[in-house]
C-alpha cells in the first residue's frame, strides 16, 4: 500500500511539472504570435506613412487598426527632416488591449525618406 501511495505521489508531482511546462509554452507561443502580428501592423503603418507623406509634419498621432486587429492600437511620434536632410524619424509603438490595460508589444524607430522618386 505504501508503494502505491508513493508511486501516485511521484506521478502527481511529475504531471504537475509537465502541465506547468505546457502552460508556459502556450503563453510564450501566444506572445510570439502577438508580436509577429504587431510587426506586420507596424510595417503596414510605415508603408502608409511613406505613401501619404504624413511624416513630413512633426507631432504625435495615434489610432487603432481595423478588424480583425481592432484590439491593437498605435502611437507615432514624428520628427521631420531639417534642411537638406531627406529623412524624417518616426517612432512607432504598437500596443494590444483595452484602454488602461494595454501591453506594449513593439516599439521601433524608422528613418523615412521624404523624397520620392516617381
Amino acid at each position: 500500500m505504501l508503494e502505491v501511495l508513493l508511486s501516485v505521489s511521484i506521478i502527481a508531482i511529475g504531471l504537475g511539472a509537465l502541465l506547468g511546462t505546457i502552460s508556459t509554452g502556450v503563453r510564450t507561443q501566444s506572445r510570439l504570435e502577438q508580436r509577429q502580428t504587431a510587426l506586420g501592423l507596424a510595417e503596414a503603418r510605415l508603408a502608409e506613412y511613406r505613401a501619404t507623406g504624413r511624416f513630413e509634419q512633426a507631432g504625435e498621432s495615434e489610432g487603432t487598426f481595423s478588424a480583425p486587429y481592432a484590439d491593437y492600437n498605435w502611437n507615432a511620434l514624428t520628427f521631420p527632416s531639417r534642411g537638406e536632410d531627406p529623412f524624417s524619424i518616426v517612432v512607432l509603438t504598437i500596443r494590444k488591449g483595452e484602454q488602461g490595460r494595454q501591453r506594449q508589444l513593439l516599439r521601433l524607430q524608422a528613418l523615412v525618406n521624404q523624397r520620392h522618386d516617381n
